[in-house]
């Protein structure tokens, strides 16, 4: 198939107007050809079919596609405009759509609960970097409840918190948020909510994650994605998510976070206080993965953030000050479907489909959804 395709497809002209190789180069993205019926080939038609629907659809609710509202539409199926006041907008994408929809629910459950560890990183760093004899375990955990904790989160989010930060229970900081519980069932956040988790999300890289609070905000998305994943995610997508786990000790993965928490403190550690969780999770999570992580980066790798002696960490010279989690796949796929003629940008409006984009998605959904 490869000497076939050669034969035919020049990637220097894909871009002239009358390119011939074009038609080529979507069969293969597009996993036309006979041979790429395999799981990743059809993952990735479906992930580009859906970038395609979600041009038009973002388009539709006053804003453009980027990796945010991209991410909104797979992890909440809405949309917030461009607007001073931003109009919502359900997005209910077509069958054919949904599992790869939820596929990349998942990225982006996974996406967040990074930023939010990222997030403890930052102010973990931020209390060992200046302490050249080193911090121990205990030590570390009262450090993070800095004076003007309480009094910043007020700032930054416009509530009180009921009582010191580190003695609440993880219920009742999901309570804080707005979470409610029926029957034991999570009722999720809407996105626009003031403490959802693409707010907390926002709130944490734009800098929050360097102030007073960022523990409070991380760890309050952290909690929501942990309560929401097993009961969002279907019992398939779940093994399939796992299955990318190779290495529980290494691997920073929600299923594998759940696991601990259920080992430490049972099925009820939502009752657990916030001092007893981020104990287990900074150390476990933060402190040792860091080191796990800077063992394996080896020679020629990034600069360790700090150093475990026993119980003790001991900072270095380096600092850490970015939670963002990167999302190069998306920008890729663009890229993919602009050199495709399938969406084109445009400085004012965005990326739009072409005319041949909406002919190619019709045909293509069709298809998705046939026998």
């Amino acid at each position: 198939m490869l000497k076939e395709f050669g034969s035919k497809a020049g990637l220097c002209e894909i871009l002239h107007k009358s390119a011939k190789d074009r038609e080529v180069l979507r069969d293969v993205f597009f996993a036309q050809y006979g041979e790429m019926k395999g799981p990743g080939h059809q993952r990735r038609r479906m992930s580009l079919l859906l970038l395609l629907e979600c041009v038009g659809r973002a388009r539709k609710a006053g804003t453009a596609l980027d990796n945010r509202s991209f991410n909104d539409i797979c992890y909440y199926g809405a949309l917030l405009s461009d607007e001073d006041r931003p109009k919502l907008s359900t997005v209910k994408l077509p069958a054919a759509l949904q599992d790869i929809q939820e596929r990349w629910r998942i990225f982006f459950t996974q996406w967040y609960f990074a930023v939010a560890l990222q997030s403890l990183l930052v102010a973990c760093v931020r209390q060992i970097r200046d302490r050249r004899g080193g911090v121990n375990r205990e030590q570390l955990m009262r450090l993070l409840n800095v004076p003007g904790l309480n009094a910043r989160f007020r700032e930054c989010s416009g509530q009180d918190l009921p009582r010191d930060f580190f003695d609440m229970t993880a219920r009742e900081t999901l309570t804080v948020c707005g979470v409610t519980f029926k029957g034991g069932v999570v009722q999720p956040l809407p996105i626009d909510a003031p403490l959802s988790e693409r707010q907390l999300q926002e709130q944490l890289v734009d800098g929050e994650a360097n102030e007073a609070a960022g523990v409070v905000l991380a760890a309050m998305l952290l909690y929501q994605v942990a309560v929401q994943h097993e009961q969002r995610v279907p019992a398939a997508l779940n093994n399939w998510y796992e299955r990318h786990i190779q290495n529980r000790y290494a691997d920073l993965a929600l299923p594998v976070v759940l696991e601990f928490l259920r080992a430490e403190f049972g099925d009820n550690w939502l009752d657990r206080s916030n001092a007893q969780i981020l104990d287990r999770l900074i150390w476990r999570f933060v402190i040792r993965q860091h080191q796990t992580m800077s063992y394996e980066r080896g020679f020629g790798g990034g600069a360790p953030l700090f150093h475990v002696d026993g119980t003790t960490v001991i900072g270095t010279d380096t600092d850490f000050t970015d939670p963002q989690a990167r999302n190069s796949r998306f920008w890729n796929a663009l890229q993919i479907l602009a050199d495709l003629n399938l969406i084109v940008f445009d400085l004012e409006e965005g990326y739009q489909r072409t005319p041949e984009g909406d002919v190619w998605l019709a045909d293509e959904l069709a298809r998705a959804g046939g026998p």
